[in-house]
């Protein structure tokens, strides 16, 4: 998964030529009342008309506040620098 999300952004940035074309998201929920944040990335297809999005990370949380949130995004970003 992460060397087909390499290989995206690899692709992405000569199509666009440098510009962005993706973007990190994420949106937190409730089931069986835990929660839950997923962590993904949005991107813009070839032909400019969709949006595709990669989840990356859906992990469970013990607190929803911004801090949390981006430590969880940093954490994501950092395992798919790694490889995992």
């Amino acid at each position: 998964m992460v060397k087909f999300i390499k290989f995206l952004i690899a692709a992405a940035s000569t199509t666009y030529y440098g510009m962005p074309f993706a973007q990190c998201v994420h949106d937190g929920g409730t089931i069986q009342k835990r929660k839950f944040e997923a962590v993904g990335l949005q991107f813009v297809g070839p032909k400019r008309d969709k949006n595709f999005v990669f989840v990356i990370g859906f992990e469970l949380i013990r607190k929803g506040k911004a801090g949390d949130i981006a430590q969880l995004l940093e954490q994501e970003a950092s395992a798919m620098d790694e490889g995992y």
